[in-house]
Parts: C-alpha cells; sequence; structure tokens
C-alpha cells in the first residue's frame, strides 16, 4: 500500500464522520399535534465532529418517500463547544403532512447524510361530530430509550438522574402518576411515584434515584453497586417500560453504541452533549436497543 492510501486510511480512522446528537431530535423540536395538519417547531440541531470549516446543515422532512418540509440552518453562526457544533433552522415551522403514517427527519451535513430519525403519526377524531376535534398519535424512538448521568466527583454532591420519554396518550387515564421502580434482583433500591407526562407529544421525565429514606444516590455510591439493575415504569399495574443496566468497576456500563469508533454514525448515542458555548458537564449512559 503507498504512503498516500496508508495517510487516508489513518485519517479515516481518527475522523469520525459528522453525526446529528440524537439529544437535539429528542428534545430540540416542539411538536404541534392538535390541528388537522401536525407541525414542528424546528429549533436547533447539534452535529458532533462538524466539519472544522464553515459547513452546511439542511434538514429534510418526510411523509413515507414525499418531501412535505426541508430548511437549512445559520451555518455561519454556529456555536461550536469541543467536538461539537450547534445550529438554529433558518425557517423554524414545518407542516407534517396530513396522512397517517411514517415520516422522517434527514439531517445533512455538507450534502453528506449525518443523521435520520423515524417515527409515525396517527390521526384521529373525536368530539361534538359538528365540531370534530383533531388528535395525532406520535410513536418514535423516545419510547425505547432511556439516559442514566451524572456528573463527574468533584468533592461535591452528584446526584445520579434518570431521563425517560413518556406520552400521556400511553397512560390509562390522562396525566396519571408514572411510577419508577429500579431493582436490583429483587430487592427495591429506588422508586418514584410522582412524574407525570403533559400533552400529546412525548414528555421528557428527569428525575434523582432515591433511596426509600429519601437519600439520594450520588456518583460516590458507584464504587460499592456493581451488579446488574433493572428499571421498569409503569402506569398503576400496567408495564410502559423495561431496561436493564449494569455497574463495573466504579461505573455505568456504556451502551454498544456510545462508541463511535464501533458505531455507525447514524446510530450513535453520544455520551456527552453541548449545552449553548460549553459541553456539558454530565456524562450520559444509555439503555435500549443495541442496534
Amino acid at each position: 500500500m503507498s504512503l498516500s492510501l496508508l495517510l487516508c486510511a489513518a485519517i479515516n480512522q481518527t475522523t469520525p464522520a459528522p453525526r446529528v446528537v440524537i439529544n437535539s431530535f429528542l428534545d430540540g423540536q416542539i411538536f404541534y399535534l392538535d390541528r388537522p395538519e401536525p407541525i414542528v417547531e424546528i429549533g436547533m440541531m447539534q452535529i458532533a465532529f462538524p466539519p472544522s470549516e464553515q459547513f452546511k446543515t439542511r434538514l429534510v422532512i418526510k411523509e413515507g418517500e414525499t418531501v412535505v418540509g426541508e430548511t437549512e440552518f445559520w451555518d455561519e453562526n454556529a456555536v461550536r463547544a469541543g467536538a461539537f457544533a450547534e445550529v438554529r433552522a433558518k425557517k423554524g415551522t414545518q407542516k407534517l403532512g396530513t396522512n397517517s403514517g411514517k415520516r422522517t427527519f434527514e439531517v445533512y451535513v455538507n450534502e453528506a447524510l449525518a443523521g435520520k430519525f423515524d417515527f409515525s403519526l396517527t390521526k384521529s377524531t373525536g368530539g361534538d361530530p359538528l365540531d370534530p376535534k383533531v388528535a395525532w398519535k406520535i410513536v418514535g424512538p423516545w419510547k425505547d430509550l432511556a439516559i442514566l448521568k451524572h456528573k463527574a466527583d468533584d468533592g461535591s454532591r452528584q446526584d445520579l438522574l434518570l431521563t425517560y420519554w413518556v406520552a400521556n396518550y400511553e397512560l390509562s387515564a390522562p396525566n396519571n402518576k408514572i411510577t419508577t421502580i429500579v431493582k436490583k434482583g429483587g430487592t427495591v433500591i429506588a422508586k418514584n411515584e410522582k412524574a407525570r407526562a403533559y400533552g400529546l407529544a412525548y414528555s421528557q421525565i428527569m428525575l434523582p434515584l432515591v433511596r426509600a429514606n429519601n437519600n439520594p444516590y450520588t456518583v460516590k455510591d458507584l464504587s460499592s453497586m456493581a451488579g446488574t439493575y433493572t428499571i421498569e415504569v409503569k402506569d398503576g399495574t400496567r408495564s410502559l417500560r423495561n431496561w436493564t443496566f449494569s455497574i463495573a468497576s466504579g461505573e455505568f456500563v456504556s451502551h454498544p453504541r456510545s462508541d463511535f469508533n464501533k458505531t455507525s454514525h447514524l446510530s450513535w448515542l453520544p455520551g456527552r452533549i453541548q449545552i449553548e458555548s460549553h459541553v456539558s458537564p454530565f456524562s450520559m449512559f444509555w439503555l435500549g436497543p443495541k442496534e
């Protein structure tokens, strides 16, 4: 192999492809699902490993295979932090089409696909037949994923936090309280019965892991917590979510899709994200599908 080919191979191995930070899809967009044609308000997109020079970001929204929306971003005003850049949409409001079925967000950086997110919308009508109400049910990756996170041990108290997403339509009654149970084997080590979901889209739920005596688990506890744990999210007696995670060597075991050297850039689950002009101090450990 020639020297030039060896150099190209080395560069390809050490320079990850630009990719969308999935959190900016899960939490960075606002869906309005209470109208005949649903819309989404595009806020920002975070790009990990962006080109060092100015780049071009473009979002394409599809209903099935039909393009129903598109916007470019203010890339010239990108806010960079560490290995990230955050860009804001030029055209915020986007229509999502009027048919039930699959939707796709495709994000391109310099015309190369950097993110692809699928979800579905299902239309329902009800209420007064002379004044029917329209609502759309959204189903997507929110239902599969969760995050455990914490800040580094800096001598102060750093709680262990759990984040997941639930939609109100999943509950047996609107605004029901949601129960979260963490177990090691058959022993409950943490429980929360106060979470709620609101509106038609998914609600982000973030809560600390807390013992029965209200004493929170902190990053200092991880060194004595080695083992395998389960998380169950329930609506009354109905199970909504189940995940398994492990702790080893004083830390949560990372999801295999968080290794950017071994995972497709379209499947990557980041261990850190950008918060405004800084890299977040929280390390994130994802729960969810392996592929």
